[in-house]
């Protein structure tokens, strides 16, 4: 039912009062009759959108419109083809019903002029409100080619002609885009509003380029004056110089090293900005982080109108700056920035160190207010001497408390504090953060927790409905929105910028106090958006790498790539880890995609980092997504790590040779029974150096790593299918699974046994498995053919991503046999040489009893209580044998078990090797004790050393192929013959 009701009342001033009473009165029993009549009273709702787009040129053939709901909840785009035009301009029209589509509730759509291949008119997306229909329901408005501006009606739209870009291409040429032909004449250069001589102009359709006499000087401002030749006055444009970015001339003009951002003491703070092409910089100041029609969760309204304006300074080298009296922790800000004739509102600085709601405005902070009770700045726990003596275990926020099995503090799910809760258990096996204390890790890797921004949206955190699905309450956080700032979803409070800081400390301080130090897994290589990143709004073409047609260079296959050779990015970069490392006690970082970066500014992360600590880890995916235009002598991949001394890598020739690639789910490697796989193995063991038994022609790549922490060994990560799918996928049809469990042994088995750093991907103790969630017949996820697993979950649901804790429960075998190996890692120091010349001297491979499927390896280590070892990994396949040499063994670690207390004791010539059996066999040396007490970090040795043993008369240690030859005499021992050293025929 409609009601419609048109109410005229005279009011005179006499008798104000008196009507006003009756007027409110009437009011209030009119709302009263419409509620309970069930009227519901609402302002006229858009049905229809009308996209006007104009083009000066004229070429509309392949222009479209990328239409989607941004609010109040973002939704899926989709293409639409303009139908009509605009009866007084001629621009192409798009008219578009509402009724039914996904835009029919929207508040807000945002809108991508753009061709097929995803060419954009202008970078940025726009948005459209749509709250101000007119009286047919219609919201129409304008767009206008290369420029940001949504028209709301037809005499707001300037199509008069213009430059459409203008800049320095060197300090002698400037080239621009006009939206029609010009002669020399009409175009006049100025700096600091004065004539200069320009020569060569030049015109070729509506781009130009004019040179001048002499070159620039870029303290100076330099406009470009045109005239059009129409009714206006000559138009100005600011000249920008996305040109010469990387000249030594700007660099020498704008480069700058001091501090930025909010800078706060109790008694003013000093707001500093970098944006050398900006006419004008605003600061907003608001009393709250959130919008005037958004609600935090203690009912407060937020705002729209900021309490405080101020203009800002420029203070040289591209630094705008002003001072605010007084103690502002806790007041939100952004900057107004005005770029030429184009102006940003509320655009949030980079250099933020918190947000309010969805990373809309930056905050200022006191962070000493916000320390836990007992926080002590440079505090790492102790429990490393050398890099490579990691166990670095990957973990999400969400994923370990968010299934029902976590049993922990029900508002506590999914969040920092949840991550970092004790004591919760479920069928008598501990979860959450005791689980990673029960595993004995040395390192717990974070997947993104800076801030995220509306990859996932904090405002409805806590909506039932805002679940369950994939693009909702869950993202691994891969599309960084502010680099120095938490993500806001995982704190109690995402509205109040202090709480996430509060929150996200006390786990730090939590995993430190039980003897864990935390990575963060970041992400600089590129950000969530492209021309409306703050980046794009502050310095224009200047953070991101971009194609010659001036599109943004994709290597991350997101949209865009950061441009880490540039001055004020590779130093946003350093600042930025140097502030995480020091605010928040971090103790390393994962760089995803880091062959993005550049192995300079990779090298000056380095040297910042391990000036504070020289156990901070530093590595990376030495990989990109394809199509960087980065130079590949620059890039920081596996082929140039001998010039990154201090940075590590991701091993994937070892892991494609454990359990296949990853491209292929079928692909088979080591554990499955491939029989072509053991350099692969072999250089995993090693820690990917080169070595004198490794045949480097078998390799993809060779042998990459100067040193063995650079080598970073691991099976599985975050990214593709979990081992267990991965294996599940793979093996013969058939397989039963307590034998798809030995191979997941095995698998992190050659990882926690190798000389490289290693890494566990979080649930494959307790064979985690991504399934896939299927809603309504829809994959909520990226799954395999057969709907089986979830192989690309970065923004599936829950359901794929969380830990079942009943994996543990049901797996403690495996869980048992991992938690062994670490111990076996993390007390014996024979598995962690920290320098390649000790595992080149100390442990040698059995080449010449090498054969498919079997990689044995011997170390003789005089300084280690454990003098002689002897491991070997059996494949899928057969059962082999291992000589033993007729000596005593204390046996560690088999097929079932793993731990640093003696299983069995063996001897006699050979040991049989079940299929997927790793065997790990010590003796003592003389009055040796096993296990020490406590044993000290091992001192790195001076060298020496030998490399085989043998007790009686022995022709050599084989697998029934070859001979081992003694070349130089050797020097007995109690009985025991210790070569200094020795060949294997045919090595």
């Amino acid at each position: 039912m409609k009601l419609d009701f048109y109410l005229l009342i005279p009011i005179y001033r006499r008798y104000s009062m008196s009507i006003k009473k009756f007027f409110l009165g009437f009011m209030f029993l009119v709302v009263s009759v419409l509620m309970l009549s069930g009227v519901s009273v609402r302002a006229q709702s858009a049905t229809t959108l009308i996209v006007n787009y104009h083009r000066f040129d004229g070429a509309y053939g392949p222009w479209s419109l990328w239409l989607w709901q941004d609010r109040p909840i973002q939704g899926g785009g989709q293409n639409i083809a303009f139908n009509g035009f605009h009866q007084d301009t001629g621009s192409r029209q798009l008219v578009y019903d509402l009724a039914g589509t996904h835009l029919e509730d929207a508040t807000r759509v945002g809108v991508i002029v753009r061709q097929g291949d995803w060419t954009k008119d202008v970078a940025q997306d726009l948005f459209i409100d749509m709250g101000n229909p007119d009286e047919n329901g219609v919201v129409e408005v304008f767009l206008v080619s290369q420029d940001p501006t949504v028209y709301y009606g037809l005499d707001e739209v300037d199509l008069s002609h213009r430059l459409m870009r203008v800049d320095f291409m060197n300090t002698n040429v400037i080239e621009f885009e006009s939206s029609k032909t010009l002669r020399a004449e009409q175009v006049t250069v100025r700096a600091n509003g004065e004539p200069v001589d320009t020569t060569q102009f030049n015109m070729v359709g509506m781009r130009g380029s004019v040179r001048l006499v002499q070159q620039a000087d870029l303290t100076k401002s330099y406009t470009i004056e045109v005239d059009f030749e129409d009714a206006r006055d000559p138009q100005t444009y600011d000249i920008g110089f996305s040109g010469i970015y990387d000249s030594d001339a700007f660099n020498d003009a704008f480069a700058y090293d001091g501090e930025l951002g909010a800078l706060y003491t109790p008694e003013r703070t000093t707001f500093k900005i970098w944006a050398p092409v900006s006419t004008a910089l605003t600061l907003n100041l608001y009393t709250h982080g959130h919008r005037g029609d958004e609600t935090d969760f203690d009912g407060q309204v937020g705002t729209d109108t900021p309490y405080l304006t101020q203009e800002m300074t420029q203070v040289g080298r591209g630094v705008w700056q002003t001072v605010v009296e007084g103690d502002l922790h806790g007041v939100y800000y952004t900057f107004d920035v005005q770029n030429g004739r184009f102006n940003h509102r509320d655009v949030v600085d980079p250099y933020t160190r918190s947000t309010g709601i969805n990373g809309e405005r930056g905050m200022v902070v006191d962070f000493n207010r916000l320390n836990p009770d007992g926080w002590v700045y440079g505090d790492f726990p102790d429990n490393i001497t050398h890099r490579n003596e990691a166990v670095i275990y990957e973990a999400h926020i969400r994923d370990y408390t968010s299934h029902a099995t976590w049993n922990g503090t029900e508002a506590w799910r999914g969040k920092y504090l949840g991550f970092q809760e004790t004591g919760t258990r479920y069928l008598g096996v501990k979860t959450g953060f005791d689980h990673f204390v029960d595993l004995g890790v040395t390192h717990v890797q974070l997947l993104p927790v800076h801030d995220i921004g509306m990859a996932i949206d904090e405002r409805r955190i806590n909506d039932p409905d805002y679940r369950d699905r994939m693009d909702t309450v869950f993202n691994w956080g891969y599309m960084t929105l502010h680099f120095n700032t938490l993500e806001g979803s995982y704190a109690t409070d995402p509205f109040d910028g202090s709480v996430r800081i509060e929150e996200f400390k006390q786990l730090v301080q939590t995993f430190h106090d039980h003897d864990i130090r935390i990575v963060l897994d970041v992400v600089y290589n590129h950000t969530a958006t492209s021309g409306d990143s703050n980046f794009e709004k502050l310095v224009p073409g200047y953070y991101f790498r971009f194609n010659s047609d001036g599109s943004f260079s994709n290597g991350s296959g997101t949209g865009n790539e950061t441009a880490s050779e540039r001055a004020m990015m590779r130093k946003l970069m350093v600042d930025s880890l140097v502030f995480w490392t020091e605010e928040y006690n971090i103790s390393g970082y994962r760089f995803d995609l880091m062959r993005l970066h550049d192995v300079e500014t990779m090298n000056q992360i380095q040297q910042a980092l391990h000036a504070i600590d020289e156990t901070i880890l530093i590595f990376g995916e030495p990989w990109d997504a394809g199509g960087s235009n980065l130079a590949a002598a620059e890039a920081a991949d596996n082929f140039n790590l001998h010039r990154m001394p201090g940075i590590g890598v991701f091993n994937d020739d070892t892991r494609d040779g454990v359990r296949g690639g990853v491209f292929d789910a079928s692909s088979r490697g080591f554990v499955q029974g491939q029989g072509n796989m053991n350099e692969r193995i072999k250089l995993g063991l090693v820690g990917g150096i080169a070595h004198q038994h490794l045949s480097l022609a078998a390799l993809p790549k060779g042998a990459w790593a100067q040193q063995p922490y650079q080598a970073v060994n691991y099976v599985s990560a975050h990214d593709n299918n979990t081992l267990h799918d991965k294996l599940m996928l793979s093996v013969q049809a058939g397989t039963p699974f307590e034998a798809v469990k030995h191979m997941q042994k095995q698998a992190n088995a050659i990882v926690l046994l190798g000389q490289g750093t290693a890494f566990i991907h979080g649930g494959a103790e307790m064979m985690r498995t991504k399934p896939c969630v299927v809603i309504s017949g829809v994959p909520q996820g990226e799954c395999d053919s057969q709907r089986r697993f979830d192989h690309n979950s970065y923004r599936s649901p829950d359901a794929s991503n969380q830990i079942d804790w009943n994996w543990k429960v049901d797996h403690y075998d495996v869980f048992s046999y991992y938690q062994g190996l670490i111990q076996i890692r993390r007390n014996i120091d024979v598995f962690t040489y920290p320098t390649a010349d000790l595992i080149r001297e100390r442990l040698d491979f059995n080449v010449t009893a090498d054969t498919a499927g079997l990689v044995s390896f011997f170390i003789y280590d005089p300084d280690s209580a454990w003098e002689y070892t002897l491991v070997a990994f059996n494949n899928a396949t057969a059962t082999r044998y291992l000589n033993l040499l007729n000596m005593e063994w204390n046996m560690i670690v088999n097929r079932d078990t793993a731990g640093v207390e003696t299983i069995d004791v063996v001897s006699g010539n050979t040991l049989e090797l079940r299929p997927n059996e790793t065997v790990v066999l010590y003796r003592l040396a003389r009055g040796a004790e096993w296990p020490p007490p406590a044993p000290e970090p091992t001192p790195d040795p001076d060298g020496g050393g030998c490399f085989g043993f043998f007790s009686g008369e022995i022709t050599g240690w084989h697998i029934g192929l070859a001979s081992l030859s003694v070349i130089i005499p050797a020097l007995a021992v109690g009985g025991v013959m210790l070569l200094k050293s020795r060949r294997f025929p045919g090595a």
